[in-house]
């Protein structure tokens, strides 16, 4: 199934809402969900996007921004930035 291009803010506000929905209430660092990059796509199956790693948390946030990002790289895909 083909994915649905959405606009980068348009993917940030889903990524936010899901990670909303999933994150560890106790977290006491406020891990915020890194925003989506445009990338240009690594295969036919890959997104054409990632976030930003380096997110570390005493209760492993980290892991449910991973399995949101896997979710979501499945969907949907950013469009592309327009060149001039």
């Amino acid at each position: 199934m083909p994915r649905q291009a959405v606009s980068a803010a348009k993917l940030y506000a889903l990524l936010q809402h899901e990670y909303q929905q999933s994150r560890v209430v106790d977290c006491v660092t406020g891990c915020p969900m890194p925003r989506p990059v445009f990338r240009e796509a690594g295969g036919a199956d890959g997104a054409n996007w990632h976030v930003a790693a380096g997110l570390k948390c005493p209760r492993h946030c980290e892991r449910i921004v991973a399995d949101i990002v896997a979710k979501l790289a499945a969907i949907y895909d950013i469009e592309p930035p327009s060149r001039p």
